[in-house]
């Protein structure tokens, strides 16, 4: 639902979920194997200057590694501080008469032997801390795993023929769990449809579009009002969801009669392919997505169709894809494969859509296809 680095947004979570203590290994490692350096550029007396440049080198490849892995504007700060300080530091030397160190070797088994345990310190906080991540990575890459087999079931493919309609439904996450919801409930000469987009992406998402697609069912079997519907979802999203989160959805319910009723809250529009006219009506949301505005009223509306019609609900991840000079691949693009192809299979023109799409622009977040035909 928004348009982001990928890199950076990995880096940041993965850091940002680290522990104290595992985030503490991980810098004290840099600064020891960093730190041998300082022993290098250190005269071999006093001994005080010989820690400060140990100490300087160090502390200041942790705060680089800092810099990079959590903040970059860190920079503006780190490297004065690398100029200054040795600068500094060599002033001082020349001050106390340091004396300048040509090699290391067996004349000097003080500074070999530190320049070990220097080694060998940040050798034991990088295992200490690799370990530790480690576990805790396979732990998390098993209930990742397991979270992926519940969306998948969630959010199976749509495939339905019945008398009067023909239902066909994909939804391919960006990642292994996504927040797109698609959905089709057929009961006697009636189906609702159901595509629905939960803000972000990954297992967060997916936890709110289990708990909204369960509370959708839940209604469903009460009653069919899709203005009752939405307005419940409203509802309940406001106890169930961090306050940053929302939903886009869009639900269409078709039944014996000429007519489709539709209920949109925020989402992108649904396109209307008239066989008869040849045109494609756009039907635009009034209302905004569920989980922003407490007590909104939301309100269904109905439209006629006739056999041969075409609709399509998708969710913005098909919409905006880019391209690698920042075009937007957009929904005029969709709009004319679905001209061109309005009468082929749905299958067929699922996959011209989606494959328009993944040939213009890499994959960036969860993308929802539904098609429905009027038969």
């Amino acid at each position: 639902m928004s348009r982001s680095d990928p890199r950076r947004n990995d880096r940041d979570h993965f850091f940002g979920i680290l522990s104290g203590v595992s985030k503490a290994k991980f810098y004290t490692g840099v600064f020891f194997v960093f730190s041998i350096f300082g022993v290098f550029w250190a005269p071999s007396e006093p001994w005080f200057l010989l820690a400060a440049w140990v100490a300087y080198s160090g502390g200041i490849a942790a705060a680089y590694a800092y810099a990079f892995s959590r903040d970059y504007r860190l920079l503006a700060l780190v490297i004065p501080l690398s100029v200054i300080v040795p600068t500094g530091l060599g002033y001082l030397g020349h001050r106390v008469g340091g004396v300048a160190r040509t090699s290391l070797g067996a004349q000097e088994p003080e500074i070999m032997l530190l320049t070990i345990l220097l080694t060998v310190a940040g050798y034991v906080f990088f295992i200490s801390f690799i370990r530790g991540e480690g576990v805790r990575s396979l732990r998390l890459h098993t209930e990742v795993t397991l979270a992926k087999r519940i969306h998948d079931h969630l959010v199976p493919s749509v495939d339905l023929r019945l008398p009067r309609f023909e239902i066909r439904g994909v939804s391919a996450s960006s990642s292994e769990v996504g927040g797109d919801l698609l959905d089709a409930v057929a009961d006697g000469d009636s189906v609702l449809v159901c595509v629905a987009d939960v803000s972000g992406h990954g297992v967060q998402a997916g936890l709110m579009m289990g708990m909204m697609k369960s509370a959708a069912r839940m209604r469903l079997l009460h009653e069919d009002d899709l203005d009752r519907l939405v307005n419940d979802l409203n509802h309940v999203s406001f106890q169930v969801k961090p306050p940053e989160m929302f939903m886009t959805a869009a639900f269409m319910r078709f039944d014996a009669s000429q007519t489709a009723r539709i209920a949109l809250a925020g989402h992108p529009p649904i396109l209307h392919h008239r066989r008869r006219t040849q045109t494609i009506d756009q039907i635009d949301s009034p209302h905004p997505p569920i989980g922003v505005v407490k007590g909104a009223k939301f309100a269904a509306v109905q439209t006629d169709c006739e056999s041969g019609d075409l609709f399509l609900i998708l969710t913005d991840g098909l919409t905006e894809v880019f391209d690698r000079n920042g075009e937007e691949f957009g929904l005029e693009r969709i709009k004319a494969i679905v001209a061109e192809r309005h009468d082929r299979p749905l299958a067929e023109i699922e996959a011209a859509i989606l494959d328009a799409a993944r040939a213009f622009g890499p994959q960036e977040d969860d993308q929802t296809l539904l098609l429905a035909r009027v038969l």
